[in-house]
């Protein structure tokens, strides 16, 4: 059966009411099901470190990553590289209260400061002070103004070229759209019942994929099993070669290059975008990190954690 009850409302209400949701009874006699507005009890919570490419191109990144990336590390290349991502990281966070916290309103008050200036420059057009100033601030504004714009393009995952320009309502209206439509505010518990807190949903989803991972598999493969596999393609005697030839710095490198910027991070919160951007000052650790891995075939457990502790 199709659902064909709706609730609509605008967007003055869900920037007013951000935690609301709609539940429909049961329709009885009738064609239509009776809807009750909720207001959710959310509380929010940090999540987990991710980098943004915005920060790039704000004042003193670089001077940051720089600073960490020059103090010794006495361990193997893999642990080296692993503590300096989270020492940077443990960085970044207060950095980023710093510098990108209110970024939109820093945007605007820029621009303001731009326009003073400006507007002063046009009564005084030979004052080299006032110029000066304005060149300043032309480049502050330009420099906010970008980082605003990629914070929003990657958090809005909407068509921007097509859309909307630069950083207009639009694009704070799909962010609020997009956060929202991805929350889940209710769930129906394994037992049948109806679950609103948010720590019990949690609770829910932990426990399910727990029993699917923890299942108990009966399937056993003998022998003859295995022979009757068919293998289509076998590799050539020379790809075996390629296959089992050392790693070139240059191959971790370009394979570094060829991944999406933004594509998703790993467990430490840094996606491709940083290490591409930082490579003059990081690449070094970073490819003999990976030549370690090749060399001695072990990772460390907390690589493929979570979440760098």
């Amino acid at each position: 059966m199709t659902r064909i009850d709706r609730i609509l409302i605008n967007q003055p209400w869900s920037n007013m009411f951000p935690c609301c949701g709609a539940e429909f009874l049961p329709h009885g006699v009738s064609d239509h099901s009776p809807a009750k507005l909720i207001w959710h009890d959310f509380t929010k919570k940090a999540g987990p470190f991710r980098f943004s490419n915005a920060w790039y191109y704000l004042p003193g990144f670089t001077d940051l990553v720089t600073e960490v990336w020059d103090e010794p590390v006495y361990s193997d290349p893999m642990n080296t590289l692993i503590f300096k991502l989270v020492e940077l990281k443990n960085r970044l966070k207060g950095w980023v209260k710093n510098n990108v916290t209110n970024l939109h309103r820093r945007v605007e008050e820029a621009k303001t400061d731009l326009y003073a200036v400006q507007e002063l420059l046009q009564a005084q057009h030979f004052d080299v002070s006032l110029a000066e100033k304005e060149k300043q601030l032309l480049k502050k504004y330009g420099t906010l103004a970008r980082a605003e714009y990629l914070t929003l393009r990657l958090k809005a995952d909407c068509d921007w070229l097509s859309m909307g320009d630069r950083c207009t309502s639009f694009f704070h209206n799909a962010v609020k759209e997009r956060r929202t439509r991805s929350a889940i505010w209710s769930l129906i518990s394994a037992h049948g019942t109806s679950i609103n807190s948010q720590q019990e949903i949690a609770h829910e989803f932990i426990e399910y994929y727990r029993s699917l991972m923890g299942a108990d598999d009966n399937v056993t493969l003998n022998n003859l099993d295995l022979q009757l596999l068919e293998v289509r393609d076998c590799v050539t005697p020379a790809q075996a070669t390629c296959l089992e030839a050392n790693i070139e710095p240059d191959e971790i490198q370009r394979a570094l290059f060829s991944m999406g910027d933004s594509k998703a991070p790993g467990p430490d919160g840094f996606n491709a975008f940083f290490f591409k951007a930082c490579w003059p000052i990081v690449g070094n650790d970073f490819i003999s990190a990976l030549l370690n891995f090749f060399d001695k075939c072990s990772m460390p457990r907390r690589v493929n954690a979570n979440e760098f502790y």
